[in-house]
């Protein structure tokens, strides 16, 4: 076993506020420069020279129940994550990690420590088929600014955990220290900070998978205490970052480059330890094993939505996991063609269980319409009422209407469209929203009047202060069929800041109607009535 780069001291319980504010200026201002300096800085992706399009890496993720209690609306945290940390290696490192799969992981953190958790994943899942398997565990119940606290990996290996970022007292200790501000820039500090730990934890474990060493510069990511400033990597560890991806998915597969960088370069004396860790890793041949592919790797279609589960992989039937591997390997239309098959079977055959299973696969193609029509054939099974859910919550979020041809969306389109919603609330979470917009545009172009779409449109246009254009978008979004919820939440913020609770309150009986895992529009609705 590669030597665990992790420390298993304690945190401290929260004693002081996060920041103080002066007493010496208006207060307003006082408090605004404070929320300032309390602020993360941006995140600077390394430069890359050769402008190669982003090569797929596949990455499984396993929740577990004490992060999913305390993490609401869970599968869309883990998406708007890995489309951060996205935003910052596929520049970087020309690669684009792809959600292989999101499961529930029938284990609780609370009260083990991260090596126990690392040896459970290890255990749980090799990870034969995948790049790489990460663990998401519960956050600590106290402050800890030392990362090996809040994330664990072994050196060259391929899995990782990491802790929730979550902490219901930073958020108190900020409403209580910056009063005068409004309630949205409260939210945008809370927001901002838990945003850049999780993405900055994120990318220390993994680049020390693929070997970086630490920095003692503050700045770095590889520095072993977390800090608002941190920002980039090394030039050091970028190439060896790089080196060993190029020996892991090619383009050498040949981990000799790695170990003759490591070995003719000038490093300081901090890093000492690191290095031979890292050398003796490489000249024992216990690093990964680097070959081939046996097939060039393809980027996958299969939608980011669609790849959440909420289903333990135990659970699963063996024509899902054999979809699963075939989209993994890019080989989207030898899945489709299996589930297809399997569907004429179950119908031959009239199993109530194989149409669940034809279902769930089909989930994981992304295909809305016909997990709907397994389902409806299966409709006594347990496992089809959760498939049915699923479904409806779909389409809901996705504003994905049972007329979609209607918006040149048909059957085949589906995993496409989930995926264009899912990239755009990536960008909205990164806060990049000319990013947002831009593949708003590309969408609507694709999928002219496309309600889950224009739904997204006016979301951007309320953020742009719009008001009047994002109402009528909204509305626009719901006259063919009144399934996106994300337009009767913002119609439902835009009442509320007009005073027009009556109106509000339906628009987010009706969001929450159409999907009952719906965070914000609940945390809309409670705020309403106090």
């Amino acid at each position: 076993m590669a030597m665990l780069v992790a420390s298993q001291t304690k945190a401290e319980k929260k004693s002081v506020p996060f920041f103080e504010k002066p007493s010496w200026t208006p207060q307003r201002d006082a408090e605004k420069r404070a929320a300032e300096l309390a602020s993360p800085h941006v995140l600077r992706p390394p430069v890359s020279a050769d402008g190669a399009p982003p090569r797929p890496v596949r990455i499984r993720v396993y929740v577990d129940h004490d992060y999913r209690a305390g993490t609401p609306h869970w599968q869309t945290r883990v998406r708007a994550l890995v489309e951060r940390v996205n935003a910052f290696v596929e520049p970087g490192f020309s690669v684009r990690l792809q959600i292989e799969s999101a499961v529930s992981w029938d284990r609780r953190s609370s009260g083990t420590s991260l090596t126990e958790a690392l040896r459970a994943l290890e255990l749980r899942d090799p990870g034969g088929d995948v790049d790489w398997v990460v663990g998401l565990v519960s956050a600590l119940p106290g402050v800890s600014n030392d990362i090996h606290e809040l994330g664990m990996a072994p050196v060259l290996g391929k899995h990782f955990v990491l802790r929730g970022a979550d902490d219901a007292r930073e958020g108190l200790s900020i409403d209580e220290n910056l009063r005068r501000l409004t309630d949205d820039e409260r939210d945008d500090l809370y927001r901002s900070r838990k945003q850049h730990r999780e993405t900055v934890l994120f990318l220390h474990e993994w680049a020390h998978t693929l070997g970086a060493l630490h920095d003692a510069e503050p700045d770095r990511i590889m520095n072993a205490s977390y800090r608002l400033e941190q920002v980039g990597f090394s030039a050091d560890n970028v190439a060896i970052m790089r080196l060993d991806l190029d020996a892991r998915i090619g383009p050498s597969f040949d981990l000799q480059p790695l170990l003759t960088f490591v070995e003719t370069h000038p490093l300081d004396d901090a890093r000492a330890q690191d290095r031979e860790t890292l050398l003796r890793l490489l000249r024992s041949g216990k690093a990964p094993p680097s070959s081939p592919p046996a097939a060039p790797p393809a980027m996958s279609k299969a939608p980011a939505a669609a790849a959440i589960d909420v289903a333990p992989a135990s659970d699963e039937p063996e024509l899902v996991r054999t979809v699963r591997k075939l989209l993994a390997d890019g080989q989207r239309q030898q899945a489709r063609e299996r589930v297809d098959g399997a569907k004429r079977l179950a119908r031959e055959g009239n199993s109530p269980a194989a149409r669940v299973a034809v279902a769930a696969a089909y989930k994981e193609l992304g295909m809305v319409t016909l997990v709907e029509e397994a389902v409806a054939a299966a409709s006594d099974a347990v496992e089809a009422k959760e498939l049915s859910r699923w479904v409806s919550i779909t389409r809901a979020h996705a504003g994905l209407p049972k007329n979609a041809s209607l918006f040149k969306v048909t059957v085949d389109d589906e995993p496409a469209y989930l995926d264009m919603v899912a990239r755009i609330e990536g960008r909205f979470d990164a806060h990049d929203e000319t990013a947002a917009t831009t593949l708003i545009r590309e969408g609507l172009g694709r999928y002219p009047g496309a309600p889950g779409l224009l739904a997204l449109r006016c979301d951007s246009e309320v953020r742009a202060g719009k008001p009047t254009l994002a109402r009528r978008t909204c509305d626009t979004a719901l006259k063919p069929d009144d399934v996106a919820s994300r337009a009767h939440r913002l119609l439902a913020s835009l009442d509320i800041d007009a005073g027009h609770v009556a109106e509000a309150r339906a628009h987010l009986l009706r969001a929450l109607a159409l999907d009952p895992d719906d965070g914000d529009a609940m945390g809309m609705l409670v705020r309403l009535h106090r």
